[in-house]
C-alpha cells in the first residue's frame, strides 16, 4: 500500500503492455476489414463507402492483364523475323534451280506452239526428271522442317507429311508429261494403255487417297490441301484408264467426234503449270521456315493456289464429262 510502491507496479504494468503490443501479432479484430463477409461491419469498422465485393483487385488484375497481352504482341510485331541458317544450295537446291527453269522453258514452249515439236517434247522430258531428281534429294532433307505450325484455331499443317505429299505428286505429274512424250512418238498398245492407266490408279490411291482412321478430320489442313490435292489427282489417275479416256462429244445435231482426256482436258501445258506451281510452293515453304517469308501468308497463299487449280480443272472436265465441245 506504500505510494513509492504502486507507481513502481504501475510503470512495469504499463512497460510490460508496450511490450507484448510491439511483439504480438495483431489481433482479428484489426484485419476484419479484409477478412469479414459482413460489408456493414466493414465499412463500419473503417468508416468507408460501401464497394462491390472484390471488384477493384479484379479489375486491376485484367486491365494489368490486357496491357501486358497488348504490349507482347505489339512486340512480337516489331520484332525482325529470326533467320534459321543460309540457304546451302547442294544437290537438291540446283536440281531445284534447274527443274524450275526447264519447266518454265517447257511450258512456254508449249503454249506457244499450237502442235507439239521436238523442242517441246525435249523440254518437257528434261523439265520431268529433273523435278523427279529434285524431289528424291529433297525427301532425306524432309526432317529439317518443323512438325507443325499453327496456322489458326483448326488448322495445323503436318509440314512433313505435306512435303512427302508434294514428292508424290511431283513423281505423278512428271510420268504424267513423259506418258504424253512417248504416245506422241510411239503406236497405240492396248495392253500397255491399260497397264499404264492400271499403275496410275493405283499409285494415286497408294499415296493420295485419304484412310478413314489415318486422316485428321478436324484439321482444317485436310480441307484445305489433303482432299483437293487427292479429289484432282484421283479423278486424273481415273482418266487414265483406256474406257474412260476418250468420250464422244457433240459438234452439232448431225455429228460428234472423239474428244480426250489427255489432249483436250489436262494437256501438256496445263501438266507442266501444275508441276512448275508444285516446285514454285515447296521452295517458298523452306524459305518460310528460314523466316524469309510469313509462314501463315505462305499457307494461305498456296491454298489458293491449289484450290485454283481444282477450279480450272473442273470447268475443263464438265463439257467433256456431259459431251459438250
Amino acid at each position: 500500500n506504500h505510494p513509492t510502491s504502486k507507481l513502481l507496479f504501475a510503470h512495469a504494468f504499463t512497460t510490460r503492455a508496450a511490450f507484448f503490443h510491439l511483439t504480438m501479432p495483431p489481433r482479428s479484430e484489426n484485419w476484419s476489414s479484409c477478412v469479414s463477409d459482413d460489408p456493414d461491419f466493414v465499412h463500419a469498422k473503417s468508416g468507408t463507402a460501401p464497394l462491390a465485393k472484390a471488384s477493384v483487385p479484379s479489375q486491376h488484375v485484367a486491365a494489368a492483364n490486357t496491357k501486358v497481352a497488348a504490349a507482347a504482341a505489339k512486340q512480337r510485331r516489331r520484332a525482325p523475323r529470326k533467320h534459321k541458317g543460309k540457304l546451302r544450295f547442294g544437290a537438291h537446291g540446283w536440281s531445284g534451280v534447274v527443274s524450275t527453269a526447264l519447266t518454265s522453258a517447257a511450258a512456254f514452249a508449249a503454249h506457244y506452239n499450237s502442235e507439239p515439236s521436238r523442242l517441246s517434247s525435249t523440254l518437257s522430258l528434261c523439265a520431268a526428271m529433273t523435278a523427279s531428281i529434285s524431289a528424291s534429294s529433297g525427301v532425306p532433307l524432309i526432317g529439317q522442317a518443323p512438325m507443325r505450325t499453327v496456322i489458326s484455331k483448326n488448322v495445323i499443317p503436318p509440314h512433313r507429311e505435306a512435303f512427302r505429299r508434294t514428292a508424290s505428286s511431283v513423281y505423278y505429274l512428271s510420268a504424267r508429261i513423259a506418258w504424253n512424250c512417248f504416245r506422241r512418238y510411239f503406236a497405240s498398245l492396248p495392253t500397255l494403255d491399260w497397264v499404264w492407266g492400271c499403275l496410275a490408279v493405283l499409285y494415286a490411291t497408294r499415296y493420295f487417297l485419304p484412310r478413314i482412321h489415318e486422316t485428321e478430320w478436324r484439321n482444317g489442313n485436310t480441307y484445305v490441301f489433303v482432299l483437293p490435292m487427292a479429289g484432282g489427282i484421283m479423278a486424273d489417275a481415273f482418266f487414265q484408264l483406256p474406257v474412260l479416256q476418250c468420250l464422244e462429244s457433240d459438234v452439232n445435231n448431225f455429228s460428234a467426234e472423239l474428244t480426250c482426256w489427255n489432249k483436250d482436258v489436262v494437256n501438256e501445258f496445263d501438266l507442266l503449270c501444275v508441276l512448275l506451281s508444285a516446285l514454285v510452293v515447296a521452295f517458298v515453304f523452306t524459305l518460310a521456315f528460314r523466316g524469309t517469308f510469313d509462314i501463315r501468308q505462305c499457307y494461305w497463299g498456296s491454298a489458293m493456289v491449289v484450290h485454283s487449280i481444282c477450279i480450272y480443272l473442273v470447268v475443263k472436265a464438265l463439257p467433256f464429262l456431259f459431251g459438250i465441245n
